[in-house]
C-alpha cells in the first residue's frame, strides 16, 4: 500500500493494476485494490486473466477514489466501460488520508 500512497503523492488519478491471480484470491485482491484507490485517492482499474482449466479468475473492476465499486467484470461479462471524472480523483487528495504528509 505504501506504492499506492506515494502515486498518491505524486498526483496520479489512475491505479493501473493488471493481474493474473487465482479463483480463489478474487476477493482478496478486490479488497487491495478498493484500499490502494482509498489510500492514493486515485482510480485503482484491473483486469485480470480468464482462464478456468488454469484456475485464473478473471475479475476485473473500476474503484473510486472513495474505495466504491464502481464495476466488476466477470465470465459472463468480460468488459466493461465508463466514464469517469478524473476530477473526482483531484478532490480526493484534499482528503482524509490523502492530505496526510508521512
Amino acid at each position: 500500500m505504501q506504492h499506492a500512497r506515494s502515486y498518491g503523492q505524486q498526483g496520479i488519478h489512475l491505479l493501473a493494476t493488471p493481474r493474473a491471480s487465482g479463483k480463489q484470491t478474487v476477493d482478496k485482491w478486490l479488497t487491495a485494490g478498493r484500499a490502494a484507490a482509498m489510500i492514493s485517492g486515485a482510480f485503482s482499474l484491473s483486469s485480470n486473466h480468464f482462464d478456468p482449466e488454469a484456475n485464473f479468475g478473471g475479475q476485473g473492476w473500476v474503484i473510486n477514489p472513495e474505495g466504491e465499486v464502481l464495476g466488476v467484470t466477470s465470465q459472463q461479462k468480460p468488459f466493461i466501460t465508463m466514464e469517469i471524472d478524473l476530477e473526482e480523483a483531484e478532490e480526493a487528495k484534499h482528503s482524509y488520508p490523502r492530505y496526510m504528509t508521512d
